[in-house]
């Protein structure tokens, strides 16, 4: 028989079973019912051994020994080893749940009100089984579909949705109150910068600088401003009494020879130190303004720099003192060298 033929059958099964038609409300709710469960059924995602272990579990035979091992109990004996991944994810879904340990240490398994719900729709609508190994069967299930846990899960999803909702709003106010911050501070500084004229627009008032203490500044310095020049006024306006005139002593005579006062000698120390000339130390020879003219002569040491090569004779020397030795010795004038260009 095809599924479409089995979901016929049941749907013809539900409407004998519906309640009497006089309360619209309770049929109403029975047919919502129905659409539910088949919607419930197809969403559950089990495979055939999931949906085994859900109905050991409530018939009472799924055991948990004092290790923690699941195992079908039949009869007096240890039962047999159930998958321990199976039973976690349906534990984990909200299907099954573990009772407290009995005197010999072991926990039944018992479904929930979302597990016998969900066995009684599989069994009601017989869904197609999903085809799952060992592995597949560890992982995680979906809840019943508008089951407890289901409702649970929704309620914890609201609750840390509004829990971030409030660190969100609370930190758009921090990231508010400090941008309200910065551009107070921009502002005062655009103000100090305008009232003391200064032109760099990176620079930063003082702390604690405001509008209302630079007018106080201002203010206080413009009443001292204005104090200062009525001092002043006053001041210049005093009667003083005239100073006794003073007159100036006249300058003693200066000596005769004021023009050897005034002259020093200059020698000359290098290739030509036996040149030396005197000359006057100023252009002018008037006589020294200073009542007290100096004493004695200056003598004033000028080194030159040594001939370039072009420009000495051989050995050294300047052409002034091999022309000299040449005179003396009666030798004969060597070439001269060219310049250099």
């Amino acid at each position: 028989m095809s599924e479409t033929v089995d979901r016929a059958a049941v749907a013809a099964d539900a409407y004998r079973r519906q309640p009497d038609s006089a309360d619209p409300e309770a049929v109403r709710a029975y047919w919502r019912d129905v659409t539910l469960g088949e919607e419930q059924a197809d969403r559950l995602g089990w495979s055939a051994e999931q949906a085994t272990a859900v109905a050991h579990a409530a018939s009472g035979s799924l055991m948990l020994d004092g290790e923690g091992t699941a195992r079908h109990v039949t009869g007096a004996g240890a039962g047999r080893r159930v998958a321990a991944g199976r039973i976690a994810a349906l534990c984990a879904a909200g299907f099954l749940s573990e009772s407290a340990p009995d005197g010999t240490g072991r926990r039944r398994i018992e479904p929930t009100a979302d597990g016998r719900r969900a066995l009684m729709v599989w069994q009601r609508w017989s869904p197609a089984p999903v085809v799952k190994d060992k592995r597949t069967e560890r992982e995680a299930l979906a809840p019943l579909h508008q089951g407890e846990e289901a409702r649970r899960r929704a309620a914890a999803a609201a609750r840390r949705m509004q829990e971030w909702q409030r660190e969100t709003e609370a930190k758009w106010a921090e990231a508010e109150a400090r941008i309200a911050v910065r551009r107070r501070e921009d502002e005062l500084n655009e103000q100090w910068r305008q009232a003391n004229g200064i032109r760099n627009p990176w620079a930063k008032r003082p702390a604690g600088w405001t509008a209302e203490a630079q007018a106080e500044a201002d203010r206080a310095a413009a009443e001292e401003a204005a104090e200062d020049a009525a001092r002043e006024a006053a001041h210049v306006c005093e009667v003083r009494e005239p100073e006794p005139a003073t007159v100036p002593a006249e300058p003693s005579a200066a000596p005769a020879d004021v023009a050897a006062l005034f002259r020093h000698r200059v020698t000359v120390v290098g290739s030509q130190s036996r040149d030396r000339c005197t000359q006057p130390a100023c252009r002018s020879r008037r006589p020294h303004p200073s009542p007290y003219p100096p004493c004695g002569t200056a003598r004033l040491t000028v080194r030159t720099r040594p001939a370039p090569p072009g420009r000495r004779a051989p050995g050294g020397r300047t052409w002034r003192q091999a022309g000299l030795r040449r005179r003396r010795s009666g030798e004969r004038p060597a070439p001269r060298l060219p310049r250099p260009s």
